[in-house]
């Protein structure tokens, strides 16, 4: 999106897809099945995150801050990229 002189609304300038991609390094993991081939049923309604800048970062809402729950630590992943599952167990493996 880009600001035109004269008007209030903001003009699309672009909507190709993957268009960020080459200044993107490579992902540590995947998630929402972004890595899958057919997407899951219950994933497709966020496919619009699998695409550069959205893809690489992890964005953790209410309870499903990995801070505020449990975890086990036998439960590390990084293989299930289900929701952000793998993205959760990253926070762990790292910290």
């Amino acid at each position: 999106w880009r600001a035109v002189n004269g008007q209030l609304i903001p003009e699309m300038e672009s909507d190709t897809t993957g268009i960020l991609a080459e200044y993107q390094p490579e992902l540590i993991t995947y998630q929402y099945s972004c890595n899958q081939s057919p997407t899951p049923e219950d994933e497709k309604q966020h496919q619009w995150k699998c695409t550069p800048p959205y893809n690489s970062m992890a964005h953790f809402q209410g309870i499903e801050k990995p801070w505020k729950s449990k975890f086990n630590r036998k439960q590390i992943k990084l293989s299930w990229t289900y929701q952000q599952k793998a993205a959760r167990s990253l926070w762990f493996q790292e910290l």
